[in-house]
């Protein structure tokens, strides 16, 4: 058990810090965008929906940009780019499957974390409008509505949609696999590029509105082929490290 926790202490101390400045800086740039907007387009006179201060600060692109650099952050523990971190993990006496199996529920977690913080800052957000505007503008069904009726509240937090909670948490497993199979593909002196398409398809199609059958299913093929790939290549592919 203290190897387990040693490896897992190895990813977090070599990648939390830097998710956490992330998320940090994503959450400062996301509270100034919703202010400004907010602030700048509201008065007594008229006051629009919730969603429409979402959109026009384009807290997506944030989101986005976050997820992006965490991907990046992601893939580089494990790595030998600037020194033998293969030689580490080999001292832990812990299989190199195990290995990729504790990097990936690593990473599915710091995903998880990414989605959370978004959930969290949208919750506060429409928090601090309905607490702002005047009554007639707001209240609590306007505000579960905004969830329904934009798409980017919707994927983030879909409430009632069972289906659409599934296929973040199978994205969210297919990006901690495919971030985790960089390194240890790395390790054996080659390089896969797997995270790239799986990272493009999730900033193309994550945002979906409700009941988006097809999006769902497509997502629930990659998530198939991206852990039907990634145990292939760990269970069929095993190299030997250079000495």
């Amino acid at each position: 058990m203290k190897k387990h926790l040693s490896l897992f202490g190895l990813f977090a101390r070599s990648s939390i810090y830097k998710v956490l400045s992330i998320l940090g800086l994503m959450c400062v740039a996301e509270i100034v965008l919703f202010a400004s907007k907010f602030a700048g387009e509201a008065s007594a006179e008229y006051v629009g929906r919730f969603e429409h201060y979402v959109g026009v600060s384009r807290l997506e692109i944030i989101f986005g940009l976050a997820f992006v650099l965490i991907t990046v952050i992601l893939c580089l523990p494990g790595t030998e780019f600037g020194s033998k971190v293969g030689y580490t993990i080999r001292r832990l006496q812990i299989n190199e499957r195990a290995v990729f199996f504790h990097q990936a529920i690593f990473n599915s977690v710091v995903y998880i974390l990414l989605w959370s913080v978004q959930i969290v800052l949208l919750y506060g957000f429409s928090i601090w409008y309905s607490s702002t505007v005047p009554p007639q503008f707001a209240n609590n069904q306007s505000i579960f509505l905004a969830f329904y009726r934009d798409s980017f509240l919707h994927t983030v937090l879909p409430l009632s949609e069972v289906m659409l909670w599934i296929r973040n948490l199978l994205l969210v497993i297919a990006l901690g696999f495919a971030s985790a199979e960089f390194p240890f593909i790395q390790r054996r002196k080659k390089y896969s590029t797997f995270i790239v398409p799986v990272t493009i398809y999730v900033l193309i199609f994550f945002i979906c509105g409700v009941g988006a059958v097809e999006n769902i299913v497509f997502s629930i093929l990659l998530f198939v082929i991206v852990v039907s790939k990634s145990l292939y290549d760990i269970y069929h592919k095993e190299e030997s490290y250079d000495k």
